[in-house]
């Protein structure tokens, strides 16, 4: 039966590649694809018109399917009928895919329903076209139950049971059009194969050169030659990998000695150290296996091209290619750059930077992450140059997620001029000082790998010029070589600091901190550095770790304006010099003169505890349902329902990693603290009659991660700090607990006024935490800071021991005379940290009991109307049977 406000296919346009076949009986349409040119001839349906507004609730496009072939293209145009013309075109986010099952297609169509540009289903006289462009020939589908409904929705039918026990199984969250409303989880677990970063420049620091060479085929037998020189000034500018040429066999003649070209033999590579990331053959399977194959031993090979910003529609294409290399080298790295976060991320398929970078890593899996952004811009009317405010948030994200995921990011300066920035706003020509700003900020934030755009001035094209390159558009060095060439020498001094550091925190300290970043406090200076200050616009101070070395770095990443930088610490250090040397610093205050882009580094301490990087757990997923990959459902034969959700939240649980705020002192709210560390399910479920109930927990919590979470947890302060409660460590405090709300209103566990104590210090054997299960003394209170009683209900493993895969309920049910009226209700189950595994709610009558003769004792107004199980009032004398009073079922023998 259709549900929402039903819709139906009015016809077949006579321009459509469909041919048709209707059942009326089941009101089913059956299309074939005969015509699909991508053109004139689509595969189209046409609904009816609308002859009112559609009401405000229905925000999503459904269908029951079934279909042949997969679809991954299919958009929606929208027309009027009293202009006779399309007025919008909406590409849908969504593949259909190929089942012999009847399934449901769901696309969210809330923000063309809001958009006042739009005004979508709004009046009477609007009809759409879906076009199904993805459909190949002779590929058909069959549709049915046509409607506009809701976002959320049952994904099955829930009824509690008034006879004994229901089971609302954790797998059977709701579901919802925009694939939000009915849960939120964070599932970032990498592709197995792909999760890893390989250093590929040896013992230098990666300095990336885009636009290489030329080859010039043409010069005949002096292109070799010529090539040569061109890798030989590469190497001299600092440069210590390159970007692969347009052909495989220059590309192979760089890789190895003694190839031939245009009938010279030469060795490309003479005199460097160059490495490449290979591009060329690389355009579908049978080109990457005669292309990897042969050159995947060279020790010059740095890794392999995918692409360059890519949109969301391009990852599907890069995750193929990414698996069609791999089958034949899994050593090398996978080089995909992203776009910035200035970029519109609606206009590419996301809702944000944040879930740009982690959906490229969890989809593409090339192991670590690259982006361009280039920051200093010029406005074209007035000439004044200036950088854009969101450069250190790019950082800040990226910096995040690199550690995150346990790797690595490469970033950009921008090294041409050029007229394709925004409208209104060029590149300027390049300035030293401009170019130091963009690559040590990217240096501070812990990057491993700096690009410049470009090294070669490209030719002019799609109406964008160029200008002012390193090597000018007739292979020439211009004054920027020498820039970047100073650049370059300096990194390369510096390689023992930046090298595999571990990027720690930033700081600055601008009167106004910079979008997305943190505002410098005293306990974000290591031991013994009182404070840093500048008499100017504000300076970036950042913490790196490289082995057993902390650094302190204050750049300067004013532009155009020189400060003095002022630095008090009781403690001696060492300055690290330009060259790569030291010098003694004595205690007390030091002034510095810091031109744009300059910085100050100090080797603060040399006696570092190694950083410890606990393996992130993997969990077995299933294809239970294809609408939540972001949830780990994993199959389980003891399971109740055949499957339960593991980890309840992010097994990468030991940093603040989701939208950072973007006030100063990163103030998060509780709702925030659970989208890092925790997740939420609903449940629609429908009561029958009034009720009573207990429900239960069934779950599962394993010591091993467990014990890590509550006794480390995440310090607040640089990272996050909790709104109203700046000093609660949230990790420590939630591991393995959740709140359950009915329609918003949470409940209150019933009898879990104390908890285990968890040892400060975890152990994987357990030891000590069973010795605090065993005492009851040492066990603390569940009540919240205030006092009152609290909403949380917390889960525990059974013993050290426990490896929390078998599920259990505790011993009484964990909420008691649940009140519950007949009508639709919607369970929130929201998990406040990870780790715990959710099976089931068990759902039961708070009791059944023999005889007729029930008395209320807990003052509760009673009518003592008698009903059965269908709910409907029973007077007069009883038949044998199970009835209901006072919301208390009861027996008559």
């Amino acid at each position: 039966m259709a549900q929402g406000y039903p819709m139906k296919i009015s016809e077949i346009p006579l321009t459509s590649g469909f041919s048709s076949d209707y059942d009326l009986e089941t009101d089913t349409w059956t299309l074939t694809c005969e015509t699909n040119d991508g053109g004139a001839y689509l595969p189209v349906i046409r609904l009816n018109t609308i002859t009112e507004q559609v009401p405000d609730q229905y925000t999503s496009l459904c269908f029951d399917y079934r279909s042949t072939d997969d679809i991954n293209t299919i958009d929606m145009v929208m027309y009027k009928v009293f202009l006779g013309s399309a007025t919008r075109t909406y590409e849908f986010d969504r593949t259909m895919k190929a089942t012999d099952e009847w399934k449901t297609f769901r696309v969210d169509l809330a923000a063309q329903r809001t958009a006042t540009t739009v005004r979508f289903l709004n009046k009477a006289g609007q009809y759409q076209d879906i076009r199904f462009l993805g459909l190949p020939v002779g590929g058909a589908i069959q549709i049915r139950n046509i409607r506009y409904d809701v976002n959320e929705f049952p994904f099955k039918d829930l009824s509690i049971s008034y006879e004994g026990e229901s089971l609302i199984e954790a797998e059977d969250f709701n579901g919802a059009a925009d694939t939000k409303a009915g849960h939120s989880s964070r599932h970032n677990q990498l592709p197995e194969l792909n999760t890893f970063y390989t250093h590929p420049t040896g013992k230098y620091f990666p300095i990336y050169a885009w636009g290489s060479v030329d080859f010039e085929g043409g010069k005949g037998d002096e292109a070799p030659a010529f090539l040569q020189k061109q890798y030989q000034e590469l190497w001299d500018c600092g440069f210590t990998i390159t970007q692969g040429t347009a052909w495989p066999g220059v590309d192979k003649a760089f890789l190895f000695d003694g190839q031939e070209i245009n009938g010279v033999k030469i060795n490309l590579r003479e005199g460097t150290e160059l490495s490449m990331i290979c591009k060329a053959g690389l355009s579908n399977y049978s080109e990457i296996q005669s292309t990897v194959s042969p050159v995947k031993s060279s020790d010059r090979l740095g890794g392999w091209f995918i692409m360059d910003e890519p949109h969301r529609k391009h990852f599907p294409q890069m995750t193929q290619k990414v698996n069609w290399i791999r089958e034949f080298d899994t050593e090398h790295i996978l080089y995909g750059n992203l776009l910035n976060i200035s970029t519109d991320m609606s206009a590419i398929g996301f809702t944000s930077y944040d879930e740009y970078v982690h959906t490229f890593m969890r989809e593409v899996g090339t192991g670590f992450i690259s982006y361009d952004y280039y920051p200093v811009r010029q406005y074209d009317d007035t000439k004044e140059i200036y950088i854009e405010p969101d450069f250190f948030n790019n950082l800040e994200i990226v910096s995040k997620l690199a550690k995150y995921y346990h790797t690595s990011f490469w970033a950009f300066a921008h090294s041409v001029a050029s007229n394709c920035g925004k409208a209104g706003v060029s590149y300027p020509t390049p300035e030293e000082n401009h170019m130091r700003v963009q690559i040590f900020g990217n240096l501070a934030y812990g990057a491993q790998g700096v690009q410049y755009f470009t090294y070669k001035c490209p030719n002019p094209y799609d109406g964008y010029t160029y200008y002012d390159a390193p090597i000018d558009v007739n292979n020439e060095k211009t004054p920027v070589w020498y820039m970047v060439q100073n650049i370059n020498r300096d990194i390369h001094a510096l390689t023992w600091v930046f090298l595999g550091a571990e990027f720690l925190r930033a700081g600055h300290t601008n009167a106004k901190t910079p979008v997305g970043c943190t505002r410098l406090t005293k306990d974000m200076l290591p031991d013994g550095i009182n404070s840093v200050t500048s008499d100017g616009q504000g300076v970036c101070v950042s913490l790196l770790k490289n082995g057993k070395n902390l650094f302190m770095m204050v750049l300067n990443g004013d532009i155009h304006n020189a400060q003095k930088v002022t630095v008090e610490k009781e403690i001696a250090v060492k300055r690290v010099l330009m060259d790569g040397t030291t010098e003694a610093e004595a205690a007390g205050s030091k002034e510095y003169e810091l031109t744009p882009g300059h910085f100050v580094l100090y080797l603060v301490s040399e006696d570092e505890p190694e950083t410890e990087v606990a393996d992130v757990p993997f969990y077995e997923t299933s294809d239970y349902r294809d609408d939540a990959d972001d949830v780990f459902i994993t199959p389980d034969q003891n399971a109740s329902g055949g499957h339960y959700i593991s980890a309840m939240g992010d097994p990468r649980w030991n940093g603040y990693s989701v939208i950072l705020p973007t006030n100063g002192d990163r103030t998060i709210s509780r709702e925030e603290a659970i989208s890092n560390w925790g997740a939420v399910f609903n449940y629609t479920i429908t009561v029958p009659v009034d009720m009573d109930v207990d429900i239960s927990v069934k779950h599962a919590v394993p010591w091993s991660e467990y014990g890590r979470v509550a006794s480390i947890g995440v310090e607040p302060g640089y990272q996050y700090a909790i709104d109203g409660n700046p000093a609660l460590n949230w990790p420590k405090q939630y591991a393995a607990s959740m709140t359950l709300a009915i329609d918003g209103n949470e409940l209150t566990p019933f009898n879990q006024p104390l908890r285990p104590s968890v040892p400060a210090v975890f152990s994987e054997d357990g030891t000590e935490f069973d010795a605090i299960l065993a005492d009851k003394d040492r066990w603390i209170s569940t009540k919240e800071a205030d006092g009152t009683v609290s909403n949380v209900l917390y889960f525990w493993p059974e013993s050290g021991s426990d490896d929390g895969l078998t599920s259990v309920y505790n011993e009484t049910p964990d909420y008691r005379d649940v009140k519950l009226k007949a009508g639709t209700y919607k369970l929130t189950v929201t998990s406040l940290c990870y780790p715990w595994h959710f099976d089931n709610l068990r759902i039961t009558p708070a009791g059944v009991q023999s005889g007729i003769d029930i008395i209320e004792t807990d003052g509760r107004a009673v009518d003592n109307r008698i009903f059965n199980l269908l709910g409907i009032e029973c007077r007069g004398p009883l038949a044998p049977g199970i009835y209901i009073r006072n919301g208390k079922k009861f027996i008559v023998k």
